[in-house]
């Protein structure tokens, strides 16, 4: 009895040492796919491109939908200076091609004017 005791606090030094050792090993193992996450350069690099090209979709679009806009109200204003006979010939002449044209191509306009605004914002962030 007094031998199976004394084991008694053995085993439990034992199964302590092993939990030890797990949970050792649990923590290891996260660490060890953390630095895997670090040094994996093509997975950082496309989650790079991935968050970029987000952000500049978003400013496209918002960008498309404002030059939609404002393409359509270029259109109307000079439409409306052509037909008002306010201007010279020649000048309303320009109007009504520039606004048929407007009307004709909004989608190429906006594009245009939202690659614009890209540049644009490009060339302030440097």
């Amino acid at each position: 009895m007094n031998n199976s005791s004394s084991q008694s606090p053995q085993a439990d030094a034992a199964e302590a040492v092993r939990a030890d050792i797990e949970h050792t090993r649990h923590q290891l193992g996260q660490t060890v796919e953390a630095l895997a996450a670090k040094t994996d350069v093509k997975a950082r690099a496309q989650d790079k491109v991935t968050e970029f090209s987000g952000r500049v979709s978003g400013s496209l679009a918002a960008g498309k939908d404002r030059a939609v806009e404002v393409g359509k109200h270029a259109g109307k204003v000079l439409s409306d200076k052509a037909s008002t006979g306010n201007l010279p010939e020649p000048a309303q002449q320009a109007a009504s091609r520039a606004s048929s044209f407007v009307r004709k191509y909004p989608g190429q306009i906006a594009a245009a004017v939202a690659a614009l605004i890209v540049l644009r914002a490009r060339r302030r962030s440097r």
